[in-house]
């Protein structure tokens, strides 16, 4: 194992399953990860032989919210309700025209509803990827090119907030990024976290593994941010469960933690108590993926196992990695973010969806994305090519 547990620094774990990914052939992340389980605090997290330098370079290329700056036509309500809920577990605490720093501000939605909430509130998004800042000062807010390494020395101590909204579960070592993060506090400030609650997995089912791909390795419960915080002199306020709606309606389950700087906060207690959900949860995706894999051979071995593959995300990579498509001709391989057109995933060129869908009018889609993504696919198909076969391959996991 190269990795020790990032929430308790023990060197005991049991791996659960080994990941297999197709990646882009540039990819600085690693093409399989062991799926372990701290034998000490019950924490779940990836083993690989990647380094943190490969995941940040990673991210410095890769955000998944530099392409939705190209597409954004707000937030819809339903969409909108949980980061109002976020904001209201820490807009009580802060002062009148307090400063806020937004760590990996991605797509800014987040500060977008803030500044309806509390304008006074001085907003400052951070994040590595150069393509979101622009797009951020482009919207009119305070955006720098950084990261938790390599924080602005002029925002140390100024923040009476800063956000870790899903980024922790990014990062090699969760525990340093919480310390760096609360470099930024004032002695009052407070560090509000986020990231996918693992309890929660089971509950809100999208396609087979949805939950692990190789930019989540490290899957959090409730009280591992209390363990964190703890080590990173760090004292628990407030901590809950909270539930994501994403495009689509499709739900997402989250766990949410308040802290405030103290050199004697207490870890607590460190034994294992949820790890047979997240073995369960394996064990059924599993089973998912292996009926996955047939029907969706039938379907495409029905529709004459030539094709057009339109998406190159997370679960095209675990498709791709299961070696489903080794028996079909692979004809095009598309993809509608522009980042990602010119590149190849596991060797095949990915090109802009019209290109692509030109060279064979006859030939069928399938769909390689998660819930939401496939519906948004569908319905494009459905607009400008409502004669095409459209193989939507997640329905098949149900």
């Amino acid at each position: 194992m190269s990795r020790t547990c990032p929430a308790c620094g023990a060197a005991q774990g049991r791996v659960l399953r080994t990941m297999r990914y197709a990646l882009f052939d540039d990819s600085t992340l690693p093409r399989y990860t062991r799926i372990t389980l701290c034998q000490g605090c019950g924490f779940v997290y990836a083993d690989s032989e990647a380094t943190a330098q490969d995941y940040l370079a990673h991210y410095r290329r890769n955000s998944i919210y530099a392409a939705t700056h190209e597409v954004r036509a707000g937030l819809t309500p339903q969409a909108q309700a949980p980061l109002v809920e976020r904001a209201h577990r820490f807009l009580p605490q802060l002062p009148p025209s307090a400063t806020l720093v937004d760590i990996g501000a991605g797509s800014g939605d987040f500060l977008q509803v803030l500044s309806g909430l509390r304008p006074d509130v001085r907003r400052v998004a951070l994040d590595p990827d150069p393509r979101c800042v622009a797009a951020l000062q482009a919207s009119g807010l305070d955006a720098r090119l950084g990261s938790l390494d390599d924080l602005p020395a002029n925002l140390a101590g100024q923040a009476d907030a800063v956000l870790l909204s899903h980024v922790l579960e990014h990062l090699w070592s969760p525990l340093e990024g919480m310390a760096q993060a609360a470099t930024l506090l004032k002695p009052t400030g407070v560090l509000y976290v986020e990231t996918p609650d693992r309890q929660g997995y089971g509950e809100h089912p999208n396609v087979p593994f949805y939950y692990f791909d190789p930019e989540h390795i490290n899957h959090f419960a409730v009280q591992d941010h209390a363990r964190l915080g703890a080590r990173a002199a760090l004292a628990m306020q407030a901590q809950g469960r909270s539930t994501l709606t994403l495009a689509g309606g499709v739900t997402y389950p989250a766990c949410w933690a308040l802290l405030r700087r103290s050199p004697t906060a207490a870890e607590t207690d460190g034994s294992p108590t949820d790890s047979h959900r997240v073995e369960r949860y394996l064990l059924e995706q599993e089973d998912r993926l292996r009926h996955w894999l047939a029907s969706a051979y039938q379907v495409i071995a029905a529709a004459g196992s030539a094709i057009i593959i339109w998406g190159t995300g997370s679960q095209a990579q675990r498709v791709l990695a299961e070696g489903l498509l080794d028996a079909c001709e692979v004809l095009a391989l598309v993809d509608s973010d522009t980042s990602k057109q010119g590149r190849r995933l596991a060797g095949i060129p990915i090109m802009a969806p019209d290109q692509g869908l030109a060279l064979a009018p006859q030939a069928p889609v399938a769909i390689l994305a998660a819930r939401a993504a496939s519906a948004s696919i569908r319905r494009v198909l459905a607009g400008s090519h409502p004669d095409r076969q459209v193989l939507a391959l997640d329905a098949l996991a149900d």
